[in-house]
């Protein structure tokens, strides 16, 4: 005797998934920096050398926050201690945090 189940298919929105931006070379220079897209955006870039320096920049008003972080299982062999500056318009340090 063959047993029949009426099933049921729930459809459930997926979490808004966020394509990250790509770094774009050159962008060792405030002139050349690359920009975030949307202000929850995620970027992706490579540190190449102990020397590598790369620019980002977004606008952000007073109280928003920005979080930096570095994902290990994409460093590969990172042997230096990445560094971060914020940079205000005036081009100013106005906050930084070193690695390692």
């Amino acid at each position: 005797m063959r047993v029949t189940r009426p099933w049921q298919l729930r459809v459930e929105p997926l979490e808004d998934r966020v394509v990250p931006t790509v770094e774009i070379e050159p962008n060792g220079a405030l002139a050349t920096a690359t920009t975030f897209t949307t202000p929850i955006d995620t970027l992706s870039g490579t540190i190449s050398s102990a020397t590598d320096v790369d620019f980002f920049k977004a606008n952000l008003n007073k109280g928003d926050t920005l979080t930096v972080a570095i994902d290990p299982r994409d460093a590969g062999d990172l042997t230096i201690g990445p560094a971060l500056e914020v940079i205000n318009p005036e081009g100013q340090v106005v906050g930084s945090a070193r690695g390692r």
